[in-house]
């Protein structure tokens, strides 16, 4: 057991190249845009409530979850990172913001080949939450995909070459 405890500790887990946004402007926007109907309301709320599901929080688990079913690994990148991304498919779920150079970069990785998914169109506010008067990531350049939709998730990924290392058949 000793010997196989530096191997675990070494270990290096496999991702595919496929790579999910993490965005917590966007999920600000989203917390904003679900609590401005209920008014007032929002200052009754206590910690725990911020647990509550939300749709920010179910479009990154459909996201994984259909990954996960297509027997792909993905990795988590934030904007920061979008730069440097060495990835061949990038998922934007319910990313409602972005920076001007969130979207810049990620207008450079879809010209370089890299395929956009999102389940609606991306940028709608900057990175501050003010509604921009046009998307910052021109329409077009996201492949849209609902995130419980796996089929057409697995067509746009086929289509750019991505597959799981090993398939699995019962």
């Amino acid at each position: 057991l000793h010997r196989i405890a530096p191997l675990i500790v070494a270990a290096v887990p496999h991702t595919d190249p496929v790579a999910i946004l993490y965005s917590p402007a966007s999920f600000r926007i989203q917390w904003m845009l679900a609590q401005q109907p209920k008014g007032t309301a929002w200052i009754e709320r206590d910690a725990g409530r911020e647990w509550d599901d939300d749709a920010f929080r179910a479009a990154m688990r459909g996201y994984v979850d259909g990954l996960t079913q297509l027997g792909l690994q993905p990795r988590f990148v934030t904007a920061a990172m979008l730069p440097g991304l060495r990835a061949r498919a990038l998922l934007l779920p319910d990313t409602l913001a972005l920076s001007p150079s969130g979207a810049q970069a990620i207008a450079r990785f879809a010209a370089r080949g890299g395929v956009v998914i999102a389940d609606r169109q991306p940028s709608l506010y900057d990175a501050h939450g003010r509604r921009l008067k046009r998307p910052g990531l021109a329409p077009g350049i996201a492949q849209l995909a609902r995130r419980d939709d796996r089929a057409t998730l697995g067509r746009i990924l086929a289509a750019a070459r991505i597959a799981p290392p090993v398939r699995f058949a019962a």
